[in-house]
């Protein structure tokens, strides 16, 4: 699964260039754990550009009675993702992606938390879903899931499963409402090849309350 993460960006700028985002004035702070129920900041498009905007990690589904429902699922399994009731529909045109620069994962022997990153690129996504629920009294909720799929080789040390990655050709892909084929939009929810490193990180990561750049420190106590 994926439960936490970071978005340790000082500069958007940078993240919004790297994807081609329209700069929108958006403004937010370093993230250094991120966690479920939070509001983060996701990159969809309407057709036309690309935009970012916060979304409310764990899924939203339209037929709950209230936003605060516990049926918010935080992740999505790529491989059930078509035969789903909770994810399917969503597929051919609510598709995100989640800019991020590491995440974490508690090693499944030792229960010792790691942070994992790309070796070679400091910003990367995550592919996600989502939707918007509408209340009765107009209130309007948007959220997403982040995307899983089986770990590659070097996360399999570390966990069953991982969050899907995308390269540079599957975020077009991803983030290509043209394109509403399921099966070939989620042909690039597949475990990253690239080159990944982790290393452990202090066990308040696994406190909510703890977002500052202690977090991301390399820690061996």
């Amino acid at each position: 699964m994926c439960g936490r993460f970071t978005q340790a960006f000082e500069d958007w700028s940078i993240v919004l260039n790297y994807f081609g985002v329209v700069d929108n004035g958006f403004r937010y702070p370093a993230r250094y754990n991120v966690a479920p129920t939070q509001d983060v900041a996701a990159i969809v498009s309407d057709g036309r550009e690309r935009r970012i905007g916060l979304l409310k990690w764990g899924l939203i589904h339209p037929w709950v009675q209230s936003a605060k429902s516990n049926i918010r699922p935080i992740n999505a399994r790529a491989e059930t993702l078509l035969v789903n009731r909770r994810f399917r529909d969503l597929v051919p045109k609510k598709r995100c992606i989640i800019p991020a620069d590491g995440f974490y994962e508690w090693q499944r022997n030792t229960k010792r938390p790691y942070r994992i990153r790309l070796k070679k690129r400091q910003v990367f996504a995550f592919a996600g879903i989502y939707d918007t629920w509408r209340g009765p009294d107009g209130q309007k909720v948007s959220s997403f899931a982040i995307i899983t799929c089986a770990p590659n080789q070097f996360m399999w040390n570390i966990h069953d499963r991982m969050p899907v990655i995308l390269d540079e050709a599957g975020v077009d892909l991803w983030l290509d409402r043209s394109v509403t084929d399921p099966e070939l939009v989620t042909s690039v929810l597949r475990p990253t090849d690239e080159e990944m490193y982790a290393y452990p990180v202090n066990p308040m990561v696994g406190n909510v309350r703890n977002d500052g750049p202690k977090c991301v420190e390399e820690y061996h106590g």
